[in-house]
Formats: structure tokens, sequence, C-alpha cells
């Protein structure tokens, strides 16, 4: 799976300490959108595990547009940040307008 991603000659533990600043990231993301949405969000858990997902889904897109080892981080950030924002909010429009 490492050599699909592009990351086979990355080593575990530098994967590994990027999920654990991801997963600190999105717990600190979806504390910020669920004070952003209060009673219209999806509640402090969802909020979370919905920034994992979209910053795990952005970069991912960003991986395959740009090679990982030569890409900014600052574009890194900035697209996580936007796509764990933006899973964020189509989870809370299409809950709004399914009810």
């Amino acid at each position: 799976m490492l050599v699909s991603t592009g990351l086979a000659g990355v080593p575990i533990e530098t994967i590994g300490s990027v999920l654990l600043v991801l997963m600190a990231a999105s717990v600190i993301l979806g504390w910020i959108c669920d004070a952003v949405l209060g009673d219209a969000g999806p509640g402090l858990g969802t909020c979370c595990a919905l920034c994992f997902v979209g910053m795990a889904i952005g970069l991912a897109a960003w991986g395959s547009i740009t090679p990982v080892r030569s890409s900014d981080i600052v574009s890194m950030l900035w697209i996580a940040v936007g796509s764990a924002f933006a899973a964020v909010m189509a989870f809370a429009i299409i809950r709004r307008v399914a009810a």
C-alpha cells in the first residue's frame, strides 16, 4: 500500500508521526468547527472524525497531483485545513437539507 501512495521510502516512524499530528489537528479543527456550527453541527466527536477524513482525502488528492517530497509544507497545511472545514461544512449542509 505504501508503494502505491509513493511513501515506500518513508520510515514508518515518520508516517506514525504524521498520523499523530493529523489526529491532534483534527481534534483542534473539530472543536473549532463545532463551536462555529453550534446546534447546526453534528457534535464534537463527529466533527473531529470528519476533519480527519477530510484532511486525509485532501492530502491524498494533493499527493496524487504533486509529489509529497517536493511539495511546499504551507500549501499542504492549507489543503489539509481547507479539506477538513469543507468536509464538516458539507456534512452540515447535507444534514440541514435532509432534515
